[in-house]
């Protein structure tokens, strides 16, 4: 049982969770806060590049001097930016927690936001964009999410070159701007795992953390989305041997919703690991594709998720492909799984999750991500019985109740055969 180890205390607002593991001297901490952006106006791609700073240096020390006190210590720290969250994780020896800790919290609490390092910046986020316009697999991603979502949707991905454009006009005031209304200790969630000592962390937070204001951007409501009229599209990428098809619709279900379990495994039997129907029937059978998956994506507490089909294919493969995955997928909501795919899928869900938690790591993302999902630390213990719970008739249900192969979207990128 994990649940009942977890000790837990609040500093303020602060929520503060520790688990004490046999790992000896090293401890993985991880957390996050509510920064709420806007996506309507383009404020993720503003958050990523400010999260992008936030280890380029500090008011105080340069990016060079914090880099250096990190490594002195053994320790890393990564940011990174999270829909409507901002997350940090860091790892580090256990008598450097508090230093570590005096180290993230002096770069989330007091940025540079340096115009040099603002520059690099950019040009790393611009070239990874430019890479992105390249891939078949990304414009198709994105391009789906366009289909089937409003662009203040957390979901919606703007075209890569509309968010280069974007990037351009961005300058260091306007990334300080959005710091000051969006950072803060909202919601603010701390776990630290390892061979750690829970008053000791608690005290460093409250002496590094435990002053630092909320923000005022109150938190977004997100209604439930409606289901547009199946659309498609093609993303033409030159010089592309191969081509990416991605199918799908929005879902009006959130993780809290009873369906989503069951609806998660049998989306993973159709497409979720080497084994389901999708590789084992188009690729290992008929030979017609590289790679194919199907999975939910966007999943949230806060907003509506969505279901997707993506395939990898040649081009003398194109139309025979398109036509066996959606016979894969009108059969799969019409029939279900049977008994002994849902036995298998619950066995492979049950293992990869308790696999998850047996390192360190593993276990400070899976606290944490419960924690700031607001579900009980229970769930910790309780999930891997609500899965072997599932039945092919509950499963089943779920799949006929919420997909539609009518509806669907697709988008297909490269260069798309004529005839």
């Amino acid at each position: 049982m994990i649940a009942p180890r977890i000790e837990e205390q609040y500093v303020g607002g602060i929520r503060v969770l520790t688990l004490k593991t046999a790992i000896n001297g090293v401890v993985q901490v991880v957390g996050s806060f509510r920064s709420n952006p806007d996506f309507g106006a383009g404020h993720d791609l503003v958050q990523d590049v400010m999260v992008s700073l936030l280890d380029q240096g500090t008011r105080h020390r340069d990016r060079f001097e914090m880099a250096s006190l990190l490594e002195r210590r053994g320790s890393e720290r990564k940011y990174s930016s999270d829909n409507l969250r901002i997350s940090f994780q860091a790892r580090m020896l256990t008598d450097e927690l508090p230093t570590v800790l005096s180290i993230v919290a002096e770069e989330m609490r007091a940025p540079a936001f340096d115009e040099t390092e603002f520059d690099k910046t950019r040009a790393r986020i611009r070239a990874g964009l430019q890479r992105s316009m390249e891939s078949t697999s990304s414009r198709a991603s994105a391009a789906l999410t366009r289909l089937m979502v409003p662009e203040d949707h957390p979901v919606f991905v703007p075209a890569y070159a509309d968010d280069i454009r974007a990037l351009e006009s961005l300058t260091p005031s306007q990334i300080a701007t959005y710091y000051a209304e969006h950072v803060g200790a909202n919601d603010l969630v701390l776990v630290a795992v390892g061979d750690i000592d829970h008053s000791t962390f608690v005290a460093a937070v409250e002496t590094h953390l435990g002053d630092w204001a909320t923000h005022n951007v109150a938190n977004p409501t997100f209604a439930s989305t409606s289901r547009p009229t199946a659309q498609e599209a093609i993303e033409t990428v030159p010089g592309k041997a191969n081509l990416d098809v991605v199918w799908g619709h929005v879902l009006p279900l959130r993780r809290t919703d009873p369906d989503f379990l069951p609806l998660f495994l049998g989306v993973y039997g159709l497409g979720g690991n080497f084994s389901a129907r999708l590789m084992a029937r188009v690729r290992d059978e008929q030979g017609l594709t590289y790679g194919t998956y199907a999975r939910l994506g966007g999943v949230s507490t806060q907003h509506d998720m969505f279901w997707k089909v993506g395939i990898t294919l040649s081009p003398e493969h194109y139309a025979r492909g398109l036509t066996a995955v959606m016979h894969e997928i009108e059969t799969f909501i019409q029939d279900g799984l049977t008994s002994e795919e849902v036995a298998e899928k619950v066995e492979t869900v049950v293992g990869s999750f308790q696999v998850g938690l047996a390192t360190t790591s593993g276990l400070a993302h899976a606290i944490h991500q419960v924690a700031a999902r607001s579900f009980p630390l229970s769930f910790l213990d309780t999930y891997p019985d609500e899965v072997a719970a599932l039945t092919a008739s509950s499963v089943n249900r779920a799949v006929a109740t919420h997909l539609a192969s009518a509806d669907l979207c697709r988008v297909s990128a490269g260069v798309v055969p004529t005839a």
